[in-house]
């Protein structure tokens, strides 16, 4: 990631003072922009932009730096001149380091100039009509870097060079980055902690790849990095949290070890569930602690270190409320068994919902036609689909999957995966009959989702959805399975035969013979318009066919059923 030294996202408190040092102003802002500026005097300034205000600016003469909790995205700067001072906060600490690395050479490296000609080109500004302009500060220059460490101390002016003394200036110009390779001259320039002294690897440039990777990770992507050993895994990933904001990110690893490495916690540890050997409704339990739940509603950056350690069915348990994806297969046989075998695996007793028929008589026929079953068994801890849409602005549709959480007063309660807990009470449902009349039934609008067979699953929109396709025995049946998905990102195929996919030989004839057919249709519209609306009407229906002929006659023909 190409870093602009002069530019730097965080969150931002000032505070200004009056002459007796009491606090009167106050400014607050969770994201805002800072920016080194100069004006057409060459004065440095800190702009300070947000999207609702309009920009400060801050001059860069008399301040205080305080950097000693840089590592933690935090600092101080106090404007003497201006009576304030301004805390930074939640910065990612590699920008920040940079951001006040070209303060201090900015302010300590520029060349002095003659006095005389300072008061002069004040002067010319002063008299001039013109409205100061900012613009940009350069970037940080070799000489820069020189002055600025020879003002620090860190160079001697008088002292000779000799052979030694002059290749390991060279070096240091060579390889700095406005630091000395020395850990106790970056100490005394930049920081006052050991934490955060800088290490010569900060100095090192990342590839290409680890600039694809370091730039996904912060523009806000889901990204698994791996290689080799000795590929640079360990530095990326430091670099990655270095460029983070700390409020948020959350290093973790999967053994204590791992974890100290980079600063972090193990991964079981931020999640608060143990080992994960509890039960799901347990682990849930334990996560909800409020220690827990705080970090878990606080972080919105997981990074997991040596993650290959890491067991697949913790991840099931930690994995948006124990909401697994709904497989989807050829056979109805399949997802009843798969369904009886989950359900009967869980622990507790089974609860019977009995559903009420208008007409008992007819129970098969509903069966056949509605997708609630006429008796539905459940457990706590049991993976549901809603099969009617009780409630589109909250997410209650036909579709949404949950898990069943208890059994209050006889009745389910469901969290779905939008974190809603709705009580699942009796939905109606009616049919008509071959006579005329309609039969209702009354039933919990739920089904077990661990499976569902491609065929009762036409009319269904699922969030996560696995399937298996290898058995697939109908045409069109595959495309029916696959466009249940919401979408790709949401799509897990088990298996996939290219051969069980084919269009019905019925459905390709009748429109091999539809297209012939449509080269002698002559389309007459219908109506009391005028001669000149039917004549424009009857144009614009000819130029629609012509490209509905063309379009079939260039295009391979698609079964759909």
């Amino acid at each position: 990631m190409d870093l602009n030294d002069a530019v730097l996202t965080c969150g931002i408190n000032i505070q200004w003072t009056n002459a007796l040092g009491v606090i009167g102003r106050k400014l607050s802002h969770k994201i805002a922009t800072l920016r080194l500026i100069r004006n057409d005097i060459r004065e440095l300034f800190i702009e300070l932009a947000t999207d609702k205000s309009k920009p400060l600016k801050f001059r860069m003469k008399n301040i205080i730096l305080h950097k000693k909790f840089m590592s933690e995205g935090k600092a101080s700067i106090n404007f003497k001149t201006e009576n304030c001072v301004m805390y930074i906060s939640n910065a990612p600490p590699a920008p920040l380091m940079y951001f006040l690395r070209t303060i201090f050479i900015k302010i300590n490296g520029k060349e002095q100039t003659d006095e005389i000609a300072a008061q002069k080109q004040l002067r010319a500004h002063m008299l001039s009509e013109k409205p100061s302009i900012f613009e940009e500060v350069s970037p940080v220059t070799t000489s820069e870097m020189v002055l600025a460490r020879k003002k620090a101390g860190l160079i001697t002016k008088n002292t000779p060079l000799s052979g030694e003394n002059r290749k390991r200036k060279y070096e240091e110009i060579r390889n700095g980055d406005g630091l000395l390779n020395k850990a106790s001259a970056a100490k005394k320039l930049y920081q006052e902690s050991p934490q955060t002294d800088l290490k010569p690897e900060d100095s090192i440039k990342l590839c290409v790849e680890q600039m694809e990777v370091l730039q996904a990770c912060t523009s806000g992507k889901n990204v698994f990095f791996t290689g080799s050993a000795g590929t640079g895994k360990s530095f990326l990933l430091r670099k990655i949290i270095s460029a983070l904001p700390p409020d948020g990110t959350v290093p973790t690893a999967s053994t204590g070890v791992a974890a100290c490495l980079i600063s972090g916690v193990t991964l079981h540890g931020f999640a608060g569930i143990g080992s994960g050997e509890a039960s799901l409704q347990r682990c849930y339990e334990l996560a909800s602690r409020p220690t827990s739940a705080q970090a878990w509603r606080k972080c919105k950056r997981l990074i997991i270190d040596e993650i290959s350690m890491v067991d697949g069915e913790f991840f099931d348990i930690i994995e948006g409320n124990g909401i697994l994806a709904t497989q989807l297969c050829s056979h109805t046989n399949d997802a009843d068994c798969i369904n009886e075998t989950k359900l009967e695996n869980l622990a507790g007793e089974k609860v019977l919902f009995k559903a009420e028929d208008s007409d008992a008589h007819m129970t098969k026929q509903l069966d056949a036609q509605v997708q609630v079953a006429s008796e539905l068994y459940l457990k706590v801890n049991a993976q549901v689909m809603l099969l009617k849409n009780l409630n589109i602005s909250s997410g209650l549709v036909n579709g949404a999957r949950g898990v069943v959480v208890r059994i209050e007063k006889g009745l389910p309660v469901v969290r779905f995966k939008n974190k809603i807990e709705y009580t699942c009470k009796q939905e109606k449902w009616i049919i008509k009959t071959p006579s005329g009349g309609t039969v209702t039934r009354r039933q919990v609008p739920l089904k077990l989702a661990w499976a569902f067979s491609i065929h009762k699953s036409q009319g269904l929109t699922l969030d996560c959805v696995e399937m298996s396709l290898s058995k697939v025995f109908e045409a069109g049946q595959a495309y029916v399975a696959l466009s249940r998905a919401k979408s790709l990102d949401s799509l897990r195929i088990l298996d996939f035969d290219a051969k069980q996919v084919w269009a019905n030989a019925q459905v390709l004839q009748y429109y091999k013979l539809f297209r012939r057919r449509l080269q002698n249709i002559t389309m007459i519209p219908l109506g009391s318009r005028t001669t000149e609306e039917r004549e424009r009407k009857t144009a614009r229906t000819a130029n629609s066919l012509n490209k509905f002929k063309k379009s079939l006659i260039n295009k391979p023909l698609v079964s759909i059923s």
